[in-house]
């Protein structure tokens, strides 16, 4: 192809259309033709003309016949190739429209619902014809007409109806909509027969290997996705056509038109505010290569802002009606069920920067939904003081540390533990990541070839060494050389062994911990809690938990674990996280928000009992009706066994009267017999009497 069309094979470019289309935009708009204009309209344009460009079709400097342009956003795809355009549509204020927004072009109106023969028009190397004839009830007579007036090229973009068989499909559309059929009247035929039709009137049609990059374009025409629009593109040539893009006979499935990752991942960005079906989104992952994909990711990463979460567990909203959360879940799903390279970067509290893998819970965790365990962050926001030593013990991937650095500043100092090497690993890297230098590892004997020598307790790999005590005590010992401020311990491993680390950090200071215990609420965990409890509360420490309803610590009355984080403080370590107001004030709450809630489910529970008071009335009606129903049946019953009765006497008596009546007749017989010979007797003697012969 001659010309340049570079501006037409990058649909989108950070959101920003290409420049025709933008200059377009930009023009004074009559009311009316806004249609033509939404974000939609616009992108489905720039994919189309990419695509018809990466077709490598023989256009330049061609004369065209454009039917059914709308108000022309197409047409500078061509001028742009030198071509020379008569651009038509059916509409009249469109064709208006036209000549108002670019006067030096030529435009008719053409309707092709109404006229079969266009030969007055003359005749065109190129007949293009994007996203029209759906829009005709007569589509037949519409190829047979453009056929006429086509010397080498039909193009044809449309909607379809998916299946093998050969139909029209006529429906229905708005005719007061200026996109739409201006009789009233569209039609979605099936590929098979619109390929039959461009042979017939032209001699060879083609379909594309490719597909513009855009949801109604389908790629798997087997198992189209649910949707009201399924579009796809046709070629109809005068002469065999010998393109690598083009095939002669309909796929079962196709791709995307070729374009950057960098385009497409700009395109999914646009349109992600918008989607709404996922299963379109796994199909446009499937066109992105793995590095796209995690362009992609890396772009629709979020993080909230610091702030109490209140109720906050585990997974939460990953159901959420968020249409962005489920496009980042569904990446995240992609990733992991096709195996792909799942490592991301994204931003996070304060400017810091992380590596997430997205294969991982809690980085798909914060990854779709933007954050990780909020209480926790923002109480430490509160309570981690400049120049101060923060202690992470299971560090994990560093987020802690990470987060406490910045806090703690240049002049203090974040303590790092973390038993497994790969997560220790990520934890390096993350801090490396943001150039952070106020971080000691304890234990950094991992090696780079693979875990530690050890064996698993819960879900992290502990070093065989911790379990007899030697690497245990070299932790321990670690431990003694600071003067720990704040702690943050979540070491996954059986609760004698924190007893020892306790015993460490308590006897060198009085840190404010933040601590997962075990017990009814951690099953994998071994031991007791309350052993813990006992050590911290006869150290003068003081037990807190986090509230379900303000996020903020309330101070626990017994040994009941409220959640499986407890907060432990020293009233000697200055504790400028809640004032004995803020504590109030606290409890307060939490008993106003208890009290709400109870009364909550106590209107539930009332309105669970009314409805279980209907059902038992409905119940006791329905046994009433059941009883009543019952004696009706026994009446009933003893009526019929009556009537049987009767019945069978009825039918004694009928078999006793048809006797009688036989008798009877046996006996007229007889009777008539009798005075039959009695009267021939009496017949023949008056004959005699009388000489009465008879005659021979």
């Amino acid at each position: 192809m001659n010309g340049s069309v570079k501006n037409w094979c990058i649909p989108l470019l950070n959101g920003r259309l290409n420049k025709e289309l933008l200059r377009v935009v930009r023009l004074e708009m009559s009311i009316g033709f806004e249609v033509f204009l939404t974000s939609n309209a616009l992108r489905i344009n720039a994919s189309r003309l990419g695509h018809l460009a990466s077709l490598q079709l023989e256009i330049a400097g061609k004369r065209v016949l454009e039917v059914g342009a709308g108000i022309g956003l197409l047409t500078g795809f061509f001028e742009e190739l030198g071509c020379s355009v008569l651009t038509t549509d059916g509409r009249p204020e469109n064709v208006a429209e036209m000549r108002r927004q670019f006067p030096h072009r030529q435009a008719e109106v053409l309707d092709l619902e109404a006229v079969s023969d266009i030969t007055h028009l003359g005749t065109f190397d190129i007949i293009f014809c994007y996203g029209t004839l759906y829009h005709l009830s007569k589509p037949e007579q519409a190829i047979t007409a453009m056929s006429q007036v086509c010397r080498e090229l039909l193009l044809l973009e449309t909607c379809v109806t998916p299946g093998d068989d050969f139909a029209v499909n006529l429906a229905s559309e708005n005719q007061d909509n200026p996109n739409q059929a201006f009789s009233g009247m569209g039609c979605r035929p099936t590929r098979p027969w619109i390929m039959q039709m461009l042979r017939n009137q032209l001699g060879f049609a083609y379909t594309t290997k490719s597909q513009p990059f855009y949801y109604d374009f389908d790629l798997d025409w087997q198992s189209p996705l649910p949707k009201s629009l399924h579009r796809a593109v046709f070629i109809g040539s005068r002469t065999p056509l010998k393109n690598d893009q083009l095939l002669e006979e309909l796929p079962a499935k196709q791709v995307y038109s070729l374009a950057s990752d960098q385009t497409r991942v700009e395109e999914l960005l646009v349109l992600v505010e918008e989607l709404t079906n996922t299963a379109y989104l796994t199909q446009r992952l499937e066109s992105l290569s793995s590095r796209g994909i995690l362009a992609l990711a890396e772009a629709l990463a979020i993080h909230h802002s610091l702030a109490p979460y209140p109720a906050w567990y585990f997974n939460t909203e990953w159901t959420a009606v968020d249409s962005q959360a489920a496009c980042r879940q569904t990446i995240c799903d992609y990733i992991k069920t096709n195996g792909l390279e799942d490592r991301i970067k994204v931003g996070w509290y304060h400017n810091l920067q992380l590596y997430l893998n997205l294969s991982a819970p809690l980085d798909s965790q914060l990854f779709i939904n933007g954050f990780y365990q909020p209480n926790q962050f923002y109480f430490f926001s509160r309570v981690i003081r400049p120049n101060g030593v923060f202690l992470d013990l299971g560090a994990g991937q560093g987020l802690y540390s990470l987060f406490a650095s910045h806090y703690v500043g240049s002049d203090g100092l974040v303590v790092l533990f973390e038993p497994d090497n790969q997560a220790f690993k990520l934890a390096k890297k993350n801090l490396a990541l943001n150039g952070v230098v106020n971080v000691n590892f304890l234990g950094e004997a991992h090696s780079d070839s693979g875990e530690i020598e050890g064996s698993k307790i819960g879900n992290e790999a502990i070093p065989k060494s911790i379990l007899n005590g030697s690497t245990l005590d070299q932790v321990l010992l670690g431990l003694e050389a600071y003067e720990i401020d704040v702690a943050r311990i979540n070491l996954q491993v059986e609760e004698s062994i924190l007893l020892q680390v306790l015993k460490v950090l308590l006897g060198k200071s009085q840190p404010l911990l933040v601590m997962e215990l075990a017990g009814d609420l951690l099953p994998d965990r071994k031991g007791d809690p309350s052993e813990i409890l006992q050590l911290l509360k006869s150290a003068g420490y003081e037990i807190f938990s986090f509230s379900q309803f303000s996020c903020l610590p309330i101070k626990m009355a017994d040994n009941s674990l409220l959640s499986t984080t407890v907060i432990a403080a020293h009233p000697d370590n200055v504790w400028d996280g809640l004032t004995e107001l803020e504590q109030m004030q606290n409890r307060e709450l939490e008993l106003e928000q208890a009290q709400l809630q109870l009364q909550d489910t106590q209107a539930k529970l009332e309105q669970l009992q009314s409805q279980f008071s209907q059902v038992q009335s409905e119940l006791v009606r329905s046994q009433g009706d059941c009883e009543q129903y019952k004696t009706n049946c026994e009446q009933l019953q003893s009526q019929l066994s009556k009537a049987e009765m009767e019945l069978q006497a009825t039918n004694t008596h009928l078999r006793q009267t048809q006797g009688l009546v036989e008798n009877l007749q046996g006996t007229i017989a007889a009777m008539e017999t009798t005075k039959f010979w009695k009267l021939r007797g009496v017949w023949f003697g008056l004959k005699d009497v009388f000489g009465m012969q008879e005659k021979k």
